[in-house]
């Protein structure tokens, strides 16, 4: 039997060569145009009941592809202006790349986090960093008590050494790049940040 194989092959080495040539050269036209798929739900179960579960509630909480950013000082803590300003603007600048829900961005710097305080009015809401940065230090220490004494930004948003914040955004699910996104938000963080 290996003979035969043998002979055969010997015999019209020069179409069988011919044909390999063609075929890889295909195969590889071909796989020069693949493209990478990250459709996280295509990778899921559809009838679990834990996608199900997902899937209901994803549009409420946010779906399964959030970005998280660690912003940290290495000396002292971020409650100094250069850093909250980097803050801001890092967020600002993440809402508006494509591709990430602008209504799901939560740091700090977001203008939904806010301060609750109860007044002789009622309850007072209003956003940290918003309108303006707080740049003098009486401000800066009212801001730093407001983040360590609230329990949904001390050890969520701000790290309980208060050297970190984290800045979080969820990217929509379907229809966009995210090799582009990783780009814009790579270069957000290389013109503001040192690290």
């Amino acid at each position: 039997m290996d003979k035969k194989i043998a002979s055969f092959i010997f015999r019209f080495r020069r179409p069988l060569l011919v044909l390999m040539s063609v075929l890889t050269v295909l195969f590889g036209w071909r796989a020069a145009h693949l493209k990478l798929s990250y459709d996280f739900e295509k990778l899921l179960p559809r009838n679990h009941p834990y996608v199900k579960t997902y899937q209901e509630f994803q549009e409420t909480y946010g779906g399964a592809n959030l970005i998280t950013i660690e912003v940290a000082v290495k000396q002292g803590d971020i409650f100094n202006y250069e850093t909250l300003n980097k803050i801001r603007k890092i967020t600002d600048d993440i809402q508006f790349i494509p591709g990430i829900d602008r209504y799901k961005v939560v740091s700090i710097g977001a203008k939904k986090v806010k301060e609750n305080k109860a007044t002789s009015w009622g309850l007072e809401k209003k956003p940290l960093l918003w309108p303006d940065v707080p740049n003098t230090a009486e401000a800066i220490q009212t801001l730093k008590r407001t983040c360590m004494s609230d329990d949904t930004i001390f050890g969520v948003l701000v790290s309980i050494d208060g050297k970190a914040a984290m800045i979080m955004a969820d990217v929509y699910e379907k229809g966009v790049n995210y090799q582009k996104i990783y780009g814009e938000i790579r270069k957000v963080l290389d013109r503001e940040g040192d690290a």
